[in-house]
């Protein structure tokens, strides 16, 4: 049911702020036309999706060491939600990091959203990034208080911090950018 049609459909991300709104430049409209429309352009993000959706998923502390038997990484790595294999979730979710820069994951924990993560859902809806400091004193990812999944239909869902992965190709010069 998603594919290139909904690719085509999504709106540019939005960051927003409590002192203010910036809208950035990266609209995955024109990436994806590219890629709907050019064997070279489809095979190339395929290649990609296809041969790191066989890597699995390893969570690690600080130090740099593994933790074992994670949930995260357990629901990556076999099933993350009962509609899609690890594979196919993978593959999806490079998809959209190769054509947008990057990929939001939702986090079911729950009515709380505190709970133990019981499966994980790509989001292909718009997502805005929510920030506790104005735009001009350039917030970091340390300043992201929650996220706004806004969904075709006008439904806005808050979803906290603990709740969603944000996967992305960083931007060099903007913390809450990215780059495809």
């Amino acid at each position: 049911a998603y594919g290139l049609d909904s690719l085509r459909d999504r709106q540019p991300i939005t960051v927003a702020s409590v002192g203010g709104q910036q809208s950035l430049t990266l609209a995955v409209d024109a990436e994806a036309r590219g890629y709907s429309n050019s064997a070279v352009a489809y095979r190339c993000v395929a290649a990609i999706a296809d041969n790191g959706s066989s890597v699995p998923l390893v969570v690690r502390r600080p130090d740099g060491s593994e933790i074992e038997g994670h949930e995260v990484a357990h629901l990556f790595n076999k099933r993350p939600n009962p509609l899609m294999s690890a594979r196919v979730f993978k593959s999806l979710l490079l998809q959209q990091g190769e054509l947008a820069g990057q990929a939001f994951v939702w986090l079911d924990r729950g009515e709380t959203g505190q709970s133990p993560v019981t499966e994980m859902h790509i989001v292909f809806d718009q997502v805005d990034v929510i920030v506790d400091k104005p735009i001009a004193q350039r917030p970091t990812t340390a300043d992201v208080i929650g996220f706004v999944i806004r969904r075709a239909d006008g439904t806005q869902v808050p979803v906290l911090p603990e709740e969603m992965l944000w996967l992305r190709y960083p931007h060099p010069f903007d913390p809450l950018g990215c780059l495809a």
